[in-house]
């Protein structure tokens, strides 16, 4: 039998994402968000598309099939195209059995999952292929358990599939069919005896639903989620309490990956080209939190884009009058600010940054417990950018005795909108750092002062399992190691080549895979390390032969030329020539141009 789960996933139109387009999401194997999700099961995706630039979202809700669970992604074959229908409306499918599941977990925004098994009613298994994969199944009206409000309990029908409310000495009760869970039977209560208490704190979504079961008659039109939120939670229950509740339930039916105590709020993974930095984000990071915003810092990054900044006036600015007839500007928040204000919106706190401010400091300190969810802010390549111009004077906010919630907490004024401003306790930043870019020696000290750092280094010691293979007798990771040990004599380590060159190799690769990485990745590389040094790249290689040169002479001027000898990338005994073999990596190797 085929599996099936209810899925979500946010579309950003605006910011170049493919997710859809190429339909897969972006977790793999062992990853929490997937939550036991397996090839070929069946999703109902609830997707919805992020414009930010046309202020709008669109919504549809698409069958795909698990087509394949990767590392780090997984890939989806799709079905339905678009159902045409609510997810509300969705959930009350005959197919479905009533849990929490379909009423509750699958329907809320999750701060750990993306996928929810849905429970399925017996009767529907033979047939539950045909029936997902016929878009009229879902048209049909039929389909779908509809909620019924009854004068008394032998109005009740013993074999509807429809959820039957039933009046009773005045008390509104459900009748248990076994399409409902137990676990959620044993929580139903009539709640409707609030809307005639005086001391009650109006609930204007949750009285208009209850309106509704109190006066129904027939079928009543309300979804099986609303039901859920007005008859089988305390109507007296405040947010905060309904906060703490829900994240109960998520830690209940989690097989979380636990954030290690020791974690650093501010964090380098740093290291030459090709040692797995993001990598490691990707498989490692990425699922030890519940959200997080991933960017890349370049050259032309500003403060402007990362913590706020005066931008030309669009529809986004809806807070601010537009005339088309004049160039106007609001301000915007940028990437940094919005990752703050997520992480606090992950505590029980209703509002923004500027408001938290003006807490007491007691106050803000009982926002953050050791069970607050935690944001990260990834940023790859963290030492391309200008430090101080993107950070600016929030550069002293970061430290982890300066965050909200510490004792030492610190509270800006930003610059252009003049609101007061902090860095949230939970929230992580973690960046990657290539030091073929630029040394750790040379970044901002005020950056270096605050991150620790973690350096990733080629993995070709002999613990290192990832390169120990052969093509054609050549082990890479003594190939690499090599290479390795001359380029750092020549030039330095931080300059060394990563593992992740070779990933793509096996034991059954050939030599014209080997060939391609040498011609296509390892001499345009070292090319551009010893600035066009050939003599020192064809000590790199041993002298092998791969660095042809030739004289060449016009007039009274002549010039040594060199190229790429790609017949001698063809023979693999020139491969095997750059081990010596007389080599010992734990000796010294003489690199005397004259050898």
């Amino acid at each position: 039998m085929n599996s099936l789960y209810l899925g979500r996933m946010s579309i950003q139109e605006d910011k170049n994402d493919d997710r859809y387009e190429k339909k897969y999401y972006n977790a793999g194997e062992s990853s929490q968000w997937l939550n036991g999700l397996k090839e070929n099961a069946y999703v109902l995706f609830s997707i919805v598309f992020n414009s930010e630039e046309k202020n709008k979202k669109s919504y549809k809700i698409s069958l795909w099939k698990v087509k394949k669970i990767e590392s780090d992604k997984t890939y989806f074959d799709e079905i339905i195209e678009n159902i045409n229908t609510k997810l509300h409306k969705l959930v009350a499918l005959k197919i479905f059995k009533v849990t929490k599941v379909t009423t509750n977990l699958a329907i809320k925004s999750s701060k750990s999952h993306a996928f929810w098994e849905v429970t399925l009613m017996q009767e529907y298994d033979k047939n539950l292929q045909k029936l997902l994969e016929n878009k009229d199944f879902y048209t049909n009206e039929e389909n779908y358990r509809k909620i019924l409000m009854l004068d008394s309990l032998s109005d009740v029908h013993e074999t509807s599939e429809d959820i039957q409310l039933y009046r009773e000495n005045d008390i509104i009760n459900i009748y248990p069919a076994n399409f409902i869970d137990q676990e959620l039977l044993d929580k139903f209560n009539d709640q409707t005896k609030w809307l005639q208490r005086k001391d009650r704190q109006s609930k204007t979504k949750k009285d208009k639903v209850l309106k509704k079961i109190l006066e129904g008659k027939g079928v009543i039109n309300i979804s099986i989620v609303e039901l859920y939120d007005s008859m089988f939670t305390p109507y007296n229950e405040d947010e905060k309490s309904i906060k703490k509740k829900r994240k109960a339930d998520l830690n209940d039916t989690m097989n979380e990956n636990k954030m290690p105590k020791n974690q650093p709020l501010n964090q380098i993974l740093y290291g030459p080209p090709g040692t797995g930095k993001t990598h490691k984000l990707q498989n490692e990071y990425f699922s030890k939190f519940k959200e997080y915003t991933f960017i890349t810092f370049h050259q032309s990054y500003a403060y402007e884009e990362f913590i706020e900044g005066i931008k030309p006036l669009t529809k986004k600015c809806s807070n601010q009058s537009y005339d088309n007839n004049d160039i106007q500007y609001c301000i915007k928040d940028g990437i940094f600010k919005q990752a703050c204000q997520k992480a606090l919106g992950l505590t029980d706190f209703d509002g923004n940054i500027e408001e938290f401010c003006k807490l007491s400091k007691e106050e803000r300190k009982g926002y953050f417990t050791e069970e607050t969810l935690k944001y990260a802010l990834f940023i790859d390549e963290i030492n391309r950018g200008n430090i101080s111009k993107i950070f600016g004077e929030l550069i002293t906010l970061i430290e982890d005795s300066k965050r909200l919630g510490a004792d030492n907490e610190v509270i800006a004024t930003l610059p252009y909108s003049e609101e007061l401003f902090g860095v949230p306790k939970n929230l992580y930043i973690i960046g990657t750092m290539n030091t073929a870019d630029r040394s750790i020696a040379h970044i901002d000290t005020a950056l270096r002062r605050r991150f620790e750092f973690v350096e990733m280094m080629p993995k070709t010691s002999n613990e290192d399992k990832e390169l120990d293979f052969e093509v054609k007798g050549i082990n890479i990771r003594e190939l690499l190691k090599t290479m390795n040990e001359r380029i750092e004599i020549l030039y330095d380590r931080e300059h060394t080549i990563g593992h992740a060159y070779f990933m793509s190799l096996n034991a059954s690769s050939e030599v014209e895979d080997l060939a391609h990485i040498f011609e296509k990745k390892f001499i345009p590389l070292l090319a551009e390390y010893f600035y066009s040094d050939w003599s020192k790249i064809d000590l790199v290689f041993n002298k092998n032969g791969f660095i042809k040169s030739k004289e060449k002479i016009v007039g009274d001027f002549k010039k040594t030329i060199y190229s790429i000898d790609t017949d001698k990338l063809e023979n693999i005994e020139n491969f095997r020539s750059i081990i010596p073999k007389n080599h010992n990596s734990n000796n010294e190797e003489s690199l005397d141009e004259s050898n």
